[in-house]
């Protein structure tokens, strides 16, 4: 394989990341937004004083629970 060929590689890759992390943002979003309509509410909160946080929701997404799964988490863990 020569230079050209090696750096047309290392670029296509670079752009596919992209694209993935760019896709997966995107799923993120709407996720949020339906976490966050459902609910009424942004998630902007504290999760000892409020029940719900951004970054307990970041596990919900990680752990792969819906957006209608988590919103009933959150809204269990506020009772």
């Amino acid at each position: 394989m020569n230079t050209a060929e090696i750096e047309m590689m290392v670029e296509f890759h670079r752009h596919e990341l992209m694209l993935d992390t760019r896709e997966e943002d995107l799923r993120w979003d709407r996720w949020t937004n339906n976490v966050e309509t459902m609910l009424g509410h942004s998630l902007d909160g504290d999760q000892e004083e409020d029940g719900y946080s951004i970054d307990r929701a970041h596990d919900f997404y990680v752990d792969g629970l819906s957006a209608v799964d988590a919103t009933l988490e959150f809204k269990i863990l506020r009772q």
